[in-house]
């Protein structure tokens, strides 16, 4: 490497003065490894596959935002972080209506803290670009990478921004963003005959979208302790299941949920799979939650187990809606 760089040099010794040649040789090696990524603007926005179907994602270029840019982003506003930079741009035109999930949170991304945006436009890519959904934490490592599941429409196109959070430079290692796009289906834990497991101290990133209301509360009884608004759960729910691995206390989280209009999330643990024609009330309910109207997390605190026991952890919603993903966590208790 020393020999090339030297020799370059005084190829251009002759012709103009030293410092000019370092000055030019720096500035053409640097400028190729700098360039930005392809996809840094909206004219050269990676297109998704409109034929992207259930079981088939899209797995879009690995690329890394290092060089990336703000270019043509000073017209976009989203509602979840407003401080983000770097951003990719990708263009998607589903040939079939339905509820698609559009995430950084598999694949090969390693930003840990990314923010997505999709957006519509009158325009094209001059604009002028109305927001359609945002999100800023949602799944990955640490729960705060990106993820969007949204309905929609056959031969629409829409435009999907992805960036990193703050605009402070990437760390080293931390750079590639991977966009993946999946065709959502009926979630299979609707029921608590295919429950997902949950394993202790591991977070597990799941949807009511598309899901039926299966399971609802009776009465007040399971809804103890301060600000508790008891509730039916008339909403779309899914099931989820935990085997306590010691005789101790555990706390349910579900979190993330949407809090948009007509959205309530509420969280109930159950001791077994109550079998019956759905809608089925859960006689068997251990713990209820539904203390925050306003909030995107419900939690269970404290709930003694024995060692072996086995508990139904039902996320629903107190209103009828499409649903929401969320994150949900089962923790040791900590008071």
């Amino acid at each position: 490497m020393t020999t090339n760089f030297f020799s370059s040099l005084g190829a251009l010794r002759g012709i103009v003065p030293f410092g000019m040649a370092l000055a030019a040789f720096i500035g053409a090696h640097s400028s190729s490894a700098v360039a930005a990524p392809a996809n840094d603007n909206c004219t050269g926005a990676v297109v998704i596959p409109g034929t992207v179907s259930p079981g088939s994602p899209f797995f879009g270029p690995v690329v890394s935002i290092t060089s990336a840019s703000n270019t043509g982003e000073a017209s976009l506003t989203n509602s979840c972080q407003p401080v983000v930079s770097r951003g990719l741009w990708y263009r998607f035109t589903p040939m079939n209506s339905g509820f698609y999930t559009i995430s950084t949170c598999a694949g090969a991304t390693t930003v840990d803290d990314t923010v997505m945006a999709i957006y519509t436009s009158g325009g094209g890519c001059n604009g002028p670009f109305a927001q359609v959904a945002c999100n800023d934490d949602l799944c990955g490592p640490s729960g705060l990478q990106a993820a969007i599941t949204a309905s929609l429409l056959a031969d629409s196109t829409y435009y999907i921004v992805v960036w990193q959070y703050d605009t402070t430079p990437p760390v080293s290692g931390k750079t590639n963003i991977q966009v993946v796009v999946t065709w959502q289906t009926p979630p299979q834990n609707d029921t608590c005959a295919f429950p997902q497991p949950v394993m202790l101290n591991t977070l597990v990133v799941g949807s009511t979208i598309l899901a039926s209301n299966n399971y609802q509360l009776s009465g007040s009884g399971p809804f103890k302790g301060l600000r508790q608004t008891p509730a039916a759960g008339l909403g779309r729910d899914v099931v989820y299941w935990f085997e306590a691995p010691a005789d101790d206390e555990y706390s349910f989280k579900a979190y993330n949920y949407s809090i948009a209009a007509g959205y309530n999330l509420m969280l109930y643990v159950g001791g077994y799979c109550q079998p019956g024609a759905t809608p089925q009330v859960v006689t068997n309910c251990i713990a209820a939650s539904n203390r925050n109207s306003a909030g995107s997390a419900e939690e269970i605190m404290c709930l003694g187990l024995t060692n072996g026991q086995q508990v139904y952890i039902y996320v629903d919603d107190t209103g009828v809606n499409v649903g929401s993903a969320f994150i949900l966590e089962v923790t040791r208790c900590a008071r």
